[in-house]
């Protein structure tokens, strides 16, 4: 199967010219007639079992041929000592096919030997294949046929079968649609196919033209024009055809992506970002527009966009060596372009840090006192737990954000306050609504009316929010910078929400410079968010590595505590008003993740066999575990719903403001906490 579900090979047939075909390459996977376990005389090397003896006898694979016909010869060289060769439906596999670099580079070479070797020996089958299979052969030339079944007509073009009007296959398993409707005068297209197949292209053109002319709304004809065009480069001719093509069939994303590919060497860039955009939005597994739509994206100078769509390429086919050296550039460029941080300020500043006792806030006050600065801490937390934090030189204030009467008081204990960072907060991510806005939105609320009482003119208030505010994105978002809002996908997040409006509007009612800074998932030494649950998943081969399958495809955006801290010490340096991401600087797919992870463990990633959780399944067991107020991991990444499914954003705005450029790799930064968990026992004995 390609990557998109369709069947990429069920068997090798031989057309008229002597060449080996996959039959119904592109076809739907419950299709019956690729679900026949029956005889051919080749099948793919891609997966192929046989014995060693049997292969031994026929001396292996034979190495004249570089990366190309050499499965097929071998199956034709068994068939001549009498075996047969068996396609087998209920082996199932996924094909990234032909990504191997220089793949395709020595296809005329390979070919000129197959037929020298075999044309004479083997006669054609394709026919006898599509008759036994109940299909009326209306038209045939190589590579292209049009086949008729109980009415319906089915167009196969370039070896892709297409049925009901719309394709079913393009190359490495992307969709070409060739529509049925308004279909010229058969002799005339397969003239045309010969003409060029034999390198007239001038008649072919001709030929083409005429089909247009006897039936202006074929897109065949529109396509192959764009294709005979292009290879005399003749550009705009080859852009004004493909634009036929999408204007009769809009979901054509194999003449979008050429589209996109033609403006790119225009050095049009936005009407390929354009064209390249909608290719990928109408099949979102098309390697090849994919990678080009991030080169493209590098060109214009969006490097997070670029450097998303480079990595999903990866994603979806490892060894694209062109994709990994884009990404590579993208990524020198990216972090090689922060502006110098101007000081704001070099003198001892009075600090207030709320919630300064957890994970983000004991790193921050550690930090603020290393650079001299006097700090307060507000805590409910008892003056004798916190012995190490006031042996440090920081001031306790016994508190609650809830009660504002107490809250009233003690900030007005406090002289000439300079910046406030606002940490505490309620993170129970499907917790009672109730609590969540009464801590989050009605707490800040209280911090906000005690500050403006007591008068702290000139003040630099910190809020720290979270991505979870922004909403979890769609794949054409990613990355999704602060302009980019969705309906957050949880209690905690709508609550993280609300608190940002309140803190903007008493901010631009009291003149303060108020900088709201959405975290990305905080994880490091200190903490088990994150690399815990996974690594005991990993350990244990629990229900959650076996879901992995159907969740993996999902991004998440991790950043390393000291990411964090140095974005928020930023705000003292410099930087204006306004709403950040503060993220990584990369963000990958749970299935990646759990790999890292796995790698940083020693061992290698074993998804247990027998799993059957869907997306849908885990959605449900995520609202059961919503009704009842409670979250884990698995439900936390599931959190999203149709489309918007995503977490990735982009930090660039940070980088321009205050001079946030996130420097921990993920690979490193899972290290070190996963040292930190084994060394803390977090994993279990």
């Amino acid at each position: 199967l390609y990557p998109n579900g369709r069947i990429q090979h069920a068997g090798i047939v031989f057309m008229e010219n002597g060449l080996p075909v996959h039959i119904y390459r592109g076809a739907a996977a419950d299709a019956p007639y690729v679900n026949q376990c029956r005889e051919f005389r080749a099948v793919t090397g891609a997966c192929l079992l046989i014995r060693r003896d049997l292969y031994q006898q026929v001396g292996g694979f034979d190495e004249a041929f570089l990366n190309g016909c050499e499965d097929v010869d071998l199956c034709l060289r068994v068939g001549e000592l009498g075996k047969k060769v068996i396609y087998c439906p209920a082996s199932e596999v996924i094909h990234f096919e032909s990504v191997t670099p220089n793949r395709l580079e020595h296809y005329q070479e390979n070919r000129k030997l197959f037929l020298t070797r075999w044309k004479d020996k083997i006669g054609r089958d394709d026919l006898a294949y599509f008759a036994s299979d109940g299909f009326e052969v209306v038209r045939d030339s190589p590579w292209n046929w049009v086949l008729r079944k109980d009415g319906q007509l089915y167009e196969y073009e370039q070896g892709f079968l297409k049925d009901d009007g719309r394709s079913l296959g393009g190359q490495n398993g992307s969709r070409t649609h060739f529509p049925g409707r308004g279909c010229p005068n058969e002799d005339l297209l397969t003239r045309a196919d010969r003409l060029a197949e034999e390198g007239k292209l001038d008649e072919a053109i001709a030929a083409y033209q005429q089909a247009i002319t006897q039936s202006p709304h074929t897109v065949t004809a529109y396509y192959k024009l764009a294709l005979l065009h292009h290879n005399r480069g003749e550009i705009e001719e080859a852009i004004a055809n493909f634009r036929h093509v999408t204007e009769l069939d809009p979901s054509n994303v194999s003449s979008y992506h050429n589209l996109g590919v033609l403006y790119f060497k225009q050095g049009r860039l936005s009407q390929a970002e354009a064209s390249l955009r909608q290719a990928v939005r109408l099949d979102d597994q098309y390697v090849e527009a994919i990678y080009t739509l991030g080169r493209v994206l590098l060109a214009i100078g969006k490097l997070d966009s670029a450097a998303a769509w480079l990595r999903r390429c990866l994603t979806l086919a490892p060894d694209h060596v062109k994709a990994r050296e884009t990404l590579r550039t993208c990524q020198e460029r990216r972090f090689n372009t922060g502006p110098p941080v101007t000081p704001r300020t070099d003198h001892v500043l009075n600090v207030l840090v709320t919630g300064g006792t957890g994970f983000i806030g004991r790193a921050l006050v550690s930090q603020l006192l290393a650079a001299g600065h006097r700090v307060w801490v507000l805590t409910r937390k008892k003056p004798e737990a916190l012995r190490a934090l006031t042996h440090q030189g920081v001031e306790i204030l016994c508190g609650d954000i809830t009660c504002p009467k107490t809250l009233h008081d003690l900030v007005g204990q406090l002289r000439e306050l300079n910046a406030v960072f606002h940490l505490a907060a309620s993170l129970d991510y499907f917790g009672k609504t109730e609590q969540l806005q009464q801590v989050n939105v009605v707490g800040t609320e209280n911090l906000l009316t005690a500050l403006s009482h007591n008068g702290h003119a000139g003040l630099l208030f910190v809020y720290t929010s979270s991505i979870e505010a922004a909403g979890l994105v769609s794949l054409d978002q990613v990355p999704a910078d602060e302009t980019i809002s969705r309906p957050p996908a949880s209690p905690y997040g709508d609550s993280k929400l609300r608190a940002e409006a309140v803190v903007s509007e008493w901010a631009t009612a009291h003149d303060v410079d108020c900088r709201i800074l959405r975290l990305g998932n905080v994880y490091g030494p200190g903490t088990p968010a994150f690399v815990v649950p996974i690594a005991r998943s990993i350990l244990s081969d629990d229900s959650m590595l076996a879901a992995l399958p159907a969740f993996g495809h999902i991004y998440l955006h991790l950043t390393y505590i000291d990411d964090i801290v140095a974005g928020l010490m930023a705000q003292l340096t410099g930087g204006a008003s306004g709403i950040y991401n503060l993220v990584g600087p990369e963000f990958v797919t749970a299935m990646d993740l759990f790999s890292l992870v796995s790698y940083g463990l020693g061992q290698a990633l074993r998804i247990p066999r027998g799993g059957t959780s869907t997306l849908d399944r885990l959605r449900e067991r995520r609202e059961q575990l919503k009704q009842q107020g409670r979250a884990d991991l698995l439900s936390y990444i599931t959190a999203g719903d149709g489309e918007a499914i995503h977490r990735a954003y982009a930090w660039g705005k940070a980088r321009d403001s205050f001079g946030f450029v996130p420097q921990v790799r993920l690979m490193d930064g899972l290290q070190h906490a996963l040292t930190w968990a084994i060394e803390n026992r977090k994993l279990g004995e």
